[in-house]
């Protein structure tokens, strides 16, 4: 007989154990472990947590540079354009006036 999902899910978790936090995400906190995996589980968050606070400086400061490039400042006025693909475009591509003009 085939079990339902659901609860072959809810025979994995401790009893009365929330996997789901507040903003109704699954927690890998919450999952009731072995020793082993449970302690890389906590490694691997640990490293998640250091590397989300790095990506968000690195994030601040290519917005910075991108508010201080004119071309790249325009790019932002475009719907669906971030800091970051404005200061992409114009690092790697440079100013428009550099690329030529299309072949007819």
């Amino acid at each position: 007989m085939v079990q339902p999902a659901g609860d072959r899910t809810q025979s994995r978790f401790a009893k009365g154990q929330r996997i789901v936090d507040s903003k109704g995400a699954a927690s890998p906190a919450g999952l009731a472990l072995p020793d082993y995996t449970a302690q890389r589980r906590d490694e691997l968050l640990r490293l998640y947590t250091q590397l989300e606070k790095r990506v968000q400086q690195l994030d601040k400061q290519v917005e910075t540079e991108a508010q201080q490039r004119p071309p790249a400042r325009r790019l932002l006025t475009h719907p669906g354009v971030g800091p970051v693909t404005a200061w992409a475009t114009e690092v790697f591509l440079g100013s428009s006036i550099a690329l030529p003009p299309p072949s007819r």
